[in-house]
């Protein structure tokens, strides 16, 4: 639902929020007299452009690829369907959850440990779900570079 928000333009940021009345300002929290757009929450801001980055650099050490994240990978995620895809676009939905909660709700800059501590909480949601369901192997498939032990 929130990825379906993000393509279709609806998702309540601090513009549309302050139209409503329910934000005092339109603008991004750290970065005062912008908007704040999806566009800008997911791409543009300087916030948001350092989380990427480090995205990449934490996607491309654990899973030892190459990957580079643009606007429409970010915006879109990955088009092309591979199993490698799915993971990096679960992760990516996850990435642009967070800057969401971080910005909109909580005012607080993004910190990425505090992502990848989202991402492992996640991670044992599925392992969770894949253990009741009988899924395990297709579970160690996906995560097996992000597993900590």
């Amino acid at each position: 639902m929130f990825q379906y928000k993000i393509v279709h333009n609806i998702l309540y940021t601090n513009k549309i929020l302050y139209k409503m009345k329910k934000k005092q300002q339109p603008d991004c929290p750290y970065y005062h007299d912008i908007d704040l757009t999806p566009l800008h929450l997911f791409v543009e801001c300087p916030s948001a452009k350092s989380f990427w980055n480090k995205f990449t650099e934490w996607y491309n050490t654990t899973r030892g690829g190459n990957i580079a994240l643009e606007q429409n990978k970010i915006t879109y995620g990955v088009l092309r369907y591979t199993l490698s895809s799915l993971t990096l676009n679960h992760l990516i939905i996850i990435g642009n959850y967070f800057l969401y909660i971080s910005t909109v709700h909580d005012e607080k800059r993004p910190q990425f440990t505090d992502f990848v501590t989202l991402v492992n909480e996640k991670i044992e949601l599925e392992k969770y779900i894949a253990i009741t369901t009988n899924k395990l192997f297709s579970f160690n498939k996906n995560w097996s570079n992000f597993l900590t032990n």
